[in-house]
């Protein structure tokens, strides 16, 4: 429309920037016993090292299957730095099968998020080394489906499109409510946050 030109809370160009995702490591390794635990367990031993070392936050899932005996997976869960260059768009070529516009993906590593992945895989080869573990391979990467970011919150209307309680700078009476108001992700599920922002909305919206 006239009055917004760039679209809804773009006048600053932010909508759809910042995108980020969960990169996944996988790795496997042939241990000597099977351990004391079963399936999976998480930790977050990492998290805090990897963040004071200006790496990204840091999760790793140990995996044992019951039709692997002694075979043990390890799994990051790995956080991006947000980056104004990820974004999403609406395509200029590609139509759903309505019409409507698709999306336009553009997602880069930063280099911090390259020292991120060395550093993590440093941390499994140790390890599985303890482990005293054999045929020790990196067995595929994936992604978490954790989308965030786009419409980034924070107090300036310059820097950010959502004000701290998740209206849009631009616009008095309309919110977002999603992990697009996410800064960054840290190594976690991005869920409960999610749950956590829409009480204290639905409080801030019937608080007047």
């Amino acid at each position: 429309s006239p009055n917004h030109p760039q679209g809804i809370g773009n006048h600053h160009d932010l909508v759809g920037r910042f995108f980020g995702e969960h990169p996944h490591l996988h790795w496997a390794g042939t241990i000597p016993q099977r351990p004391l635990t079963r399936q999976m367990v998480r930790t977050h031993q990492y998290y805090e090292q990897f963040k004071q070392a200006g790496l990204g936050a840091l999760t790793l899932v140990f995996d044992w299957k019951d039709d692997e005996k002694d075979n043990l997976r390890i799994a990051t869960t790995t956080e991006m730095l947000p980056q104004f260059t990820n974004r999403v768009m609406l395509s200029p070529e590609l139509k759903d099968y309505y019409g409507n516009p698709g999306a336009d993906l553009w997602l880069d590593f930063a280099e911090e998020d390259k020292a991120t992945f060395q550093r993590a895989t440093e941390v499994i080869e140790n390890i599985y080394a303890e482990l005293g573990a054999t045929d020790v391979r990196y067995d595929h990467d994936s992604w978490g489906h954790h989308h965030v970011g786009t419409c980034r919150m924070g107090q300036d209307p310059e820097t950010s499109v959502l004000d701290a309680n998740l209206r849009v700078h631009e616009s008095p009476n309309l919110y977002v409510l999603s992990s697009a108001a996410f800064v960054t992700a840290g190594a976690g599920h991005p869920t409960m946050a999610i749950v956590a922002l829409s009480h204290r909305l639905a409080e801030h919206l019937a608080n007047g």
